[in-house]
């Protein structure tokens, strides 16, 4: 196996120390959590499962976090590419159970990182990929993951491929939306929000995300 390790380019990892900063800043209670946080887009291809790792491993840099993510995206998952350096291939055969206490659902498989950082793979895509998040299985294995995690991170697929896409961000205590820049438009954008508020989503913020730059980035990089 394969594990890659997860490191922002220089520029890019002061903006996700920010990040944090801004989102932590802006959840209740202790910084401690436990916290559930969805990331989401709009549309497919707007780069939400990349900013949600850099950002879980940003969190895992943290040696007093410990932080699970979750591929949420059960109808083309990417986490297992990102990490592992593998094609998403359904393993039927693997034991989903694990050692740290978690009870996983048969959907996924829980692959450890680093000592702060677990990440949980798909292993099959189930008929219905929008109920697996609709059952009190799944919000029985988030309780117990909170007993063992600080911070659990959800790579959500993009609202606009179905309506029921929102329920997993409203199962979040704080939902950050990755929007691509110069490409999605505003009455797609405004739909998102109300149909995130009407799931009963907090909204915590949003990323710009694949930034067009007027002059070669390796310039901006120098600063």
């Amino acid at each position: 196996m394969i594990v890659k390790e997860i490191k922002p380019a220089k520029s890019l990892s002061a903006q996700f120390e920010v990040l944090k900063y801004r989102i932590l800043s802006q959840l209740n209670g202790d910084a401690q959590g436990p916290y559930v946080l969805a990331f989401v887009s709009c549309e497919p291809g707007e780069g939400v499962s990349n900013v949600a790792a850099n950002f879980a491993a940003t969190l895992s840099a943290d040696p007093d976090f410990k932080v699970l993510l979750l591929d949420g995206s059960l109808a083309s998952p990417a986490l297992q590419k990102l990490f592992f350096d593998e094609k998403f291939e359904p393993d039927t055969t693997s034991d989903p159970s694990d050692s740290r206490d978690v009870a996983i659902l048969p959907v996924w498989k829980l692959r450890p990182v680093s000592e702060t950082l677990d990440v949980l793979t798909v292993r099959e895509i189930p008929n219905d990929t929008e109920r697996a998040f609709a059952t009190s299985s799944f919000d029985k294995f988030l309780d117990q993951a909170k007993d063992r995690y600080n911070f659990i991170v959800l790579d959500c697929p993009p609202l606009c491929t179905n309506a029921s896409a929102s329920i997993l961000p409203s199962k979040a205590d704080g939902v950050v939306m990755v929007i691509e820049a110069e490409r999605v438009r505003r009455h797609v954008l405004q739909r998102t929000i109300l149909t995130l508020e009407d799931s009963g989503a907090s909204i915590l913020g949003t990323v710009l995300n694949k930034r067009k730059y007027p002059i070669p980035k390796v310039i901006y990089d120098l600063f």
